[in-house]
């Protein structure tokens, strides 16, 4: 956890640095959501065995946790939230909050980027996926 809160402050900190704001998410001011963030990244390298790559900034692209991109909520019914210019990779919903999450599976964007799980009725327009819609998520032991 304290690996997740210096990585979360920091990736915070080059964000306002560089002008850059976070979407508004309703439930988590942009510092926690940081920081839980990170802790979510590192719960699913500690489950797949993978190396976690500490420093992302922003919209990079490049995976979170070994081949994962990572994408967290603090809500237990939370969707995994897919854009347009997501990578064509995997992709994980962790829900919970540090250090008690749960990982819920995995999609690939382009199966998830499915027009029945596009939203407008929110801020920004995304697509979000129930985890029912999920793959359990590989890992060394499965």
């Amino acid at each position: 956890m304290f690996l997740g809160v210096l990585v979360g402050g920091h990736r915070r900190v080059s964000s306002r640095a560089r002008g850059l704001t976070a979407k508004d998410t309703g439930a988590l001011d942009t510092w926690t959501m940081e920081i839980e963030g990170a802790c979510a990244e590192i719960a699913v390298a500690k489950l797949t065995g993978t190396y976690w790559w500490a420093y992302q900034s922003g919209r990079d692209k490049a995976p979170d946790s070994g081949s994962y991109h990572v994408r967290h909520t603090c809500r237990d019914d939370g969707c995994l939230i897919l854009h347009h210019d997501d990578p064509d990779a995997m992709f994980v919903l962790v829900t919970g909050r540090a250090p008690d999450f749960e990982v819920r599976g995995a999609i690939r964007s382009v199966d998830g980027r499915d027009p029945r799980y596009w939203r407008t009725n929110v801020p920004h327009p995304a697509y979000f996926v129930p985890a029912s819609a999920l793959a359990p998520l590989r890992t060394e032991a499965t």
